[in-house]
C-alpha cells in the first residue's frame, strides 16, 4: 500500500502577495503544487526563480520537489477554431520545455475550463493532445488532463476516450467528480474511476464544487474516505489538498487519519468504511451527460 505525498497548492503569479512564506499552514507542507496561468507561462523561468528564492529564505526545504505543475490558461487545445487551438498547443508546447529544462516532470491542463461544449470539438481536442502527449514524452514531461465538473471531460466515458486515444495522464479532481452532472445521474467518483484508474497520477482533494462559492472542505470521511482508499490502492501517490487556511489543514488532518488507518489495517473509522455500489440496469451511453 504506497503512502501519497500530501501537497497543497501554490500560485506562481502572486505567491509573494498571498503571504504564503509567512503563515504556519504554509509551513505544515513540504510539498507545492504549482499553479501556473497565463502570465507565470509567458515568463515561467522568472517566476520559478522567484518561487524558490522564497521558499529557501523561508527555511522550507519543499522547494527541492518542485517538480508538479497545474495551468489554468484562457487557452484551450479543444477549441473548435483551429487557429486558437493551434496557438494553446503551441504555448504549451513551450511550457512543456520550460518545465523539463528546470527539472519538472508532470504538467496538469483542463480542456473546456473556459469554453462551452459550443466552442469544443471532442475529436480535434483528442488529435491534439494526443501529439501534446508525444511532445511531452519527448521532453521527459508526464502530461496529465483533470475532469471537469461539465462538457466531456465530466462525462466519465467521454473523459475515458480522449485519456485512452491519447495516451495522456489523469489528475482526477474529487470535487469535480461529487459534483458533476455525472455524478446527479447516479455515476459516482468510484465508478468514474474504475475506467481511468490506471492512469491517474495526481488527485485533488476537496468534497464538493458549488458555483458562487467554490471548493467545499470535508466534514468527514464519509464522501472522500471511499474515493481516496481507492486512489491509494491504485497507487496514485500525489493528493493535493485544494483548500485554503483552516479547511487546508483540517482536510489534511483528515486525509492522515485515513492514511493511518491504511498502515494499521483499521478501516472502521466513521466514513472509511465501504459503501454499496451502484448497479445500473443498462449501460451508460458516453452522451448521458451533457454540458
Amino acid at each position: 500500500m504506497i503512502i501519497p505525498t500530501i501537497a497543497r497548492p501554490i500560485r506562481l503569479s502572486h505567491f509573494n502577495e498571498a503571504g504564503f512564506e509567512q503563515s504556519s499552514e504554509f509551513r505544515r507542507f513540504g510539498a507545492y503544487d504549482v499553479i501556473l496561468d497565463d502570465e507565470s507561462m509567458a515568463d515561467f523561468d522568472r517566476y520559478l526563480s522567484g518561487l524558490k528564492s522564497a521558499l529557501a529564505d523561508s527555511g522550507n526545504e519543499g522547494h527541492a520537489g518542485l517538480e508538479r505543475f497545474h495551468l489554468y490558461s484562457q487557452l484551450d487545445i479543444g477549441h473548435f477554431d483551429n487557429t486558437k487551438a493551434q496557438a494553446a498547443v503551441a504555448a504549451y508546447k513551450d511550457l512543456i520545455t520550460a518545465i523539463s529544462r528546470r527539472g519538472g516532470a508532470y504538467l496538469t491542463i483542463h480542456i473546456g475550463l473556459n469554453y462551452s461544449d459550443d466552442d469544443l470539438s471532442f475529436e480535434d481536442a483528442k488529435e491534439n493532445l494526443a501529439g501534446l502527449v508525444r511532445f511531452a514524452q519527448s521532453k521527459n514531461v508526464n502530461l496529465c488532463v483533470e475532469n471537469l465538473r461539465r462538457g466531456f471531460t465530466g462525462n466519465p466515458y467521454m473523459f475515458a476516450e480522449l485519456i485512452e486515444y491519447s495516451g495522456a495522464h489523469v489528475t482526477f479532481d474529487i470535487g469535480h467528480a461529487t459534483s458533476s452532472l455525472a455524478a446527479a445521474n447516479g455515476f459516482g467518483p468510484i465508478e468514474f474511476l474504475e475506467l481511468i484508474a490506471h492512469r491517474v497520477v495526481n488527485t485533488h482533494v476537496y468534497e464538493y464544487e458549488l458555483d458562487g462559492v467554490g471548493h467545499v472542505a470535508p466534514r468527514d470521511l464519509s464522501v472522500i474516505g471511499p474515493v481516496l482508499a481507492e486512489l491509494q490502492s491504485a497507487g496514485c501517490s500525489w493528493w493535493v489538498i485544494e483548500l485554503e487556511e483552516d479547511d487546508l489543514c483540517n482536510t489534511r488532518e483528515l486525509v492522515f487519519e485515513l492514511l493511518q488507518d491504511s498502515v494499521t489495517g483499521r478501516m472502521d473509522r466513521s466514513g472509511a468504511s465501504s459503501e454499496p455500489r451502484l448497479v445500473f440496469e443498462q449501460p451508460l451511453s458516453r452522451l448521458a451527460f451533457g454540458h
